[in-house]
């Protein structure tokens, strides 16, 4: 009997520990309820603070101003397409040219014309730039001067330019 007294006890502290065990186990699932709570409380001011500003009528005001500033935004538009439509009417391409270049290198000795510049020897191949994108080295007169530099584009537009006079670059 001793024996059955034994087991007896050993598996009721075992189910006590598996219990302990368990009921740690789920202690964190159990405050699930106080989060659910809390959400539907969120949930609920929430809806008030949509209900508010419904009433308030600050979307309306929003809504009008977004109106303003479309209207705004297609009258800059057609003004900036007329003012294109004017510079273009003013001043049309070079009549010794066939239209735009249709390389980079075209466009880089374009750019430095226009500026001034005479002379232009571009000193890189710029066979095998793909693109209108690139780093052109090049030198060119300008007023009798020598001068030497690069301009780095991006899609035929100049987008940093560092030109120098050969006089300066030897003191």
């Amino acid at each position: 009997m001793e024996t059955a007294t034994i087991l007896l006890t050993v598996g009721l502290c075992l189910l006590a520990i598996l219990l302990f065990s368990v009921y740690r186990r789920l202690g964190p699932v159990a405050g699930l309820g106080d989060v659910t709570e809390r959400l539907e409380e969120l949930r609920d001011r929430v809806e008030s603070i949509a209900s508010q500003v419904e009433q308030s009528g600050v979307h309306e005001e929003l809504r009008g101003r977004l109106t303003e500033f479309t209207e705004a935004h297609r009258r800059m538009e057609a003004t900036v397409t007329r003012l294109v439509q004017e510079v273009h009417a003013v001043r049309p391409l070079d009549e010794s040219s066939d239209g735009p270049p249709e390389n980079l290198q075209g466009y880089a000795v374009r750019h430095l014309e226009e500026a001034g510049y005479q002379k232009v020897q571009i000193l890189e191949d710029l066979g095998e730039v793909e693109g209108l994108s690139g780093k052109v080295a090049f030198e060119a007169v300008r007023k009798g001067v020598m001068h030497k530099g690069h301009l780095m584009m991006r899609e035929g537009v100049v987008t940093e330019e560092n030109i120098q006079p050969v006089y300066s670059a030897f003191p």
